[in-house]
């Protein structure tokens, strides 16, 4: 079936443009940037939040004075309400069982963890209720631009050793382990503060400006600069997982739906131009380097390779254990025996820490968003071209938010996204945009069906 005429753009665009509903669009699209390009603030010797953690407290003060006074709707309750306070439920009942049961001390720390399911909730919910229109969603993407070129270019300067990074780095440095990686091979962190966070930010603007560029959004130049600017910085990360997810990117570019055939087509030719695009600016980067070169070099013979053997001989088998002991409800935080303790997969984090209860919440935090988002996917085949021809912003939206999820859910086997408090926000907002376009497509078409046809 196909949605044909233009007068139906209107359904599909429908929005609430109240001066709440406007400021709570600039909220989200302010919290995206903010949540990537601000250093940490420091509230203590070990205790630090971001800058858009903190801000979330006045977004909820202004949105309660517009609701006062009439200019903004209600909050909806949706699913991930339900998934933080069950994630909630549940660590607690591991704290309680880690200190009264396996014995371990009650810190002040371990309460924070309460309250870190909910973080994910809120930014989910932000952007869901922001109820992005197709000309909102231009901004959105626009507002892409300068804040990843921000990124970039300092990590140029990182690479290249400019003057002006000795006196950012203090401010964005992860610890020891990440200026050491930069100091002796070359692994720029920028404003991400690791070089594996920043490699997983890239590997999602990368599908961002890749799904620019196909589908005709915006300046075309300035897409193809960007992505560029963003492989070569995903090189001088050094991060060969982030290398492997961006390579799985553009797979899932290739599957996604295609009203028509000159899309499937175009899916084929960026699948195969960007297979070599990435090798090359890899292979142009890392040669300037020897230590990232090698690094990409060990790709050839994975099960070898150091980081990996780490993983599989010490950290994950620890970890495996660790969970053995008390596979139901984990450990709790146990910041006693767990700080500092770096498991590289998320997946086992939560496994030894909220055991197969806890691993349930967890779980749906990127599977609900996912099923909302596909739901989505399912009614492009029903709107037929109109929807990709005619609103490519939503399109856009909708087709990134699945890739990054799908992208979430792999790169937790190795590293994190829950855990790291840089990706959080960007990651949920995405989440929460593709799941409101995918309720405002399924919506349009669900209540006008007359306007469908053969």
């Amino acid at each position: 079936m196909a949605l044909t005429s233009n007068a139906n753009w209107g359904l599909l665009l429908a929005e609430r443009a109240g001066l709440g509903q406007k400021l709570l669009r600039l909220a989200v699209i302010s919290l995206m940037s903010i949540s990537i390009v601000p250093p940490v603030v420091h509230l203590g010797e070990e205790f630090w939040l971001k800058l858009d953690y903190l801000l979330l407290p006045v977004v909820a003060l202004i949105y309660l004075c517009l609701l006062l006074a009439g200019l903004a709707s209600p909050i909806r309750l949706n699913p991930m309400f339900a998934v933080a306070f069950a994630f909630s439920v549940c660590i607690l009942s591991s704290l309680a069982y880690g200190t009264e049961v396996l014995g371990h001390p009650l810190l002040a720390r371990n309460f924070f963890e309460l309250a870190k399911p909910w973080f994910p909730a809120i930014f989910f919910t932000l952007a869901y209720e922001a109820d992005f229109s197709e000309e909102s969603l231009r901004t959105l993407g626009k507002s892409l631009f300068p804040a990843t070129l921000l990124i970039c270019l300092y990590a140029y300067g990182q690479w290249f050793n400019m003057g002006f990074t000795q006196y950012l780095d203090p401010y964005y440095s992860g610890g020891l382990h990440d200026e050491g990686g930069l100091a002796h091979y070359r692994r720029v962190y920028s404003t991400l503060s690791n070089p594996n966070t920043l490699g997983i930010f890239m590997t999602w603007v990368i599908g961002a400006f890749s799904l620019r560029a196909l589908l005709g959004i915006g300046n075309r130049f300035l897409n193809m600069v960007l992505l560029f600017a963003c492989l070569a910085t995903l090189a001088m990360t050094g991060s060969r997982y982030g290398l492997i997810d961006t390579f799985l990117v553009f797979l899932l570019i290739l599957r996604l739906p295609a009203p028509t055939e000159t899309s499937e087509k175009k899916r084929r030719r960026i699948l195969l131009v960007s297979l070599p695009l990435v090798v090359g600016v890899v292979l142009v980067v890392s040669a300037s380097n020897r230590a990232t070169l090698d690094r990409f070099q060990m790709l050839q013979t994975p099960l070898h390779e150091k980081s990996l053997r780490t993983r599989l001989d010490v950290l994950w088998k620890d970890a495996i254990e660790q969970f053995l002991q008390s596979p139901v409800l984990g450990h709790g935080p146990a910041r006693d025996i767990f700080t500092n303790v770096f498991t590289d997969s998320e997946y086992l984090q939560i496994l030894k820490q909220y055991g197969l209860v806890g691993l349930v919440p967890y779980l749906c935090f990127f599977l609900v968003p996912l099923r909302m988002i596909y739901k989505g996917l399912k009614s492009v085949d029903r709107a037929g071209p109109w929807l990709e021809q005619n609103c490519t912003a939503t399109y856009w939206a909708l087709c990134l938010s699945f890739v990054m999820t799908v992208i979430a859910l792999v790169m937790n086997i190795g590293m994190g996204t829950y855990y790291d408090s840089s990706l959080v926000a960007f990651l949920w907002i995405w989440m929460g945009i593709g799941a409101g376009v995918a309720a405002r497509i399924t919506r349009a078409l669900r209540t006008a069906p007359e306007l469908l046809h053969g």
